[in-house]
Order: structure tokens, then sequence, then C-alpha cells
């Protein structure tokens, strides 16, 4: 989906997450980002980072794309090795067949603040929050 692509992931049969159909904790899953990005690069950081994180059946998650506008580069900031060993999901309940979900993750990063969003994606309105959450530097 975003233009930076990483290897590992199995993407034979996914579903890209219109609704919540994945649980995860959005205060602990925002906190697991700020608890493994390097203190001195989080100061620094600054700008928005969308993540393609699939979640199989097992609720094992594996970054498949990131797209990265902010002003550290994604290997730098560690992003696949903490959504794929750090963050915590629980089994995605099957959609007609489909066992394994993707989801996408908006991280915001200014002077003050730090937000992670859900994005949902629905053919007809497109893409949508989910759900949200914030926290002050």
């Amino acid at each position: 989906m975003f233009s930076e692509k990483f290897a590992g992931c199995n993407t034979s049969k996914f579903n890209v997450e219109n609704d919540k159909s994945v649980e995860s904790n959005k205060d602990s899953l925002l906190q697991t980002f700020i608890s493994n990005i390097d203190a001195h690069d989080f100061k620094k950081l600054k700008g928005t980072i969308y993540l393609q994180v699939l979640i199989d059946s097992l609720a094992n998650p594996c970054c498949l794309s990131i797209k990265n506008e902010s002003n550290i580069s994604s290997i730098k900031l560690g992003l696949k090795e903490i959504v794929d060993t750090k963050t915590v999901w629980s089994v995605p309940i099957p959609r007609e067949q489909i066992v394994t979900a993707s989801i996408i993750i908006r991280l915001t990063f200014t002077k003050k603040n730090v937000s992670l969003a859900r994005l949902g994606y629905n053919g007809n309105t497109g893409w949508h929050t989910i759900e949200e959450t914030s926290k002050a530097k």
C-alpha cells in the first residue's frame, strides 16, 4: 500500500479494515511506540507516519509497508521491529473466510504531542478514522 515495503509478511489473502476488526488498546499501542523509539529521536521527531500492519489468525503482527512523512527515517526509528515484536493484538474475527486483517495506523508527531489513529477504508466513503488517541510529549 505504501512506498516503503518490507518482506516477510504473508500477503496471500487479507482484508483492509473498514470498522475495527482487530482489537488492541489504543492507549497501550501509542505507549508502545513512545517507549520503543529512542528518547533523543522522540524529542526531535515531527511529522506523520502511516503504517500498514497485517494481523494474522494467531494475532501475530507484521509491518508490510510504511509511508514516512517525518524528519527521521523509519529504519532509524526501528518501526518495523517495534510493530513486529512489541505490539499486542487480539485474534481477528474471520469475515467471509479472510483470517488476516490489514490495519492502517497513523502516527502524528508535533513539538508538544504525539497521536495515534487507526484508519479504515470503505469503498463508498473512502478513508475514515476508526479510533484516535494522543499524549503530550
